[in-house]
């Protein structure tokens, strides 16, 4: 894979998937920033700041996710509840086409008319 089709494969993944890409992207950089360790000059300047922040991220990112999942499996039931009614309906149809076609090929000859005995 070149770099071009690298570029493409990232923008439709951006395009489709913006918020899921961000949540990895945000979980990513929370990795790194817990990675790295800190000095005791950013502990002075920034020691409880720091950690309320890094609390609200995670809890940020746990909410986020949480309603990605719920938003994903209610598109797949949607999906899923849509498929059973279009193969419903196409079932319903081609019934009907098919009786359709039956009768008419009684009607031109084509099928002995089958009665009762």
């Amino acid at each position: 894979m070149d770099n071009t089709e690298d570029v493409g494969l990232f923008a439709r993944l951006l395009e489709s998937n913006p918020l899921a890409l961000g949540l990895v992207a945000l979980t990513i950089g929370a990795l790194i920033g817990a990675l790295i360790p800190e000095s005791r000059q950013e502990n002075e300047w920034m020691g409880g700041t720091r950690d309320q922040l890094a609390h609200k991220a995670q809890e940020t990112a746990t909410e986020i996710a949480s309603k990605v999942s719920v938003v994903a499996a209610t598109a797949g039931t949607a999906a899923h509840d849509a498929l059973d009614t279009a193969k419903g309906a196409a079932q319903d149809a081609l019934t009907e086409a098919l009786g359709t076609v039956k009768e008419e090929a009684k009607h031109q000859g084509l099928i002995p008319d089958q009665k009762p005995a």
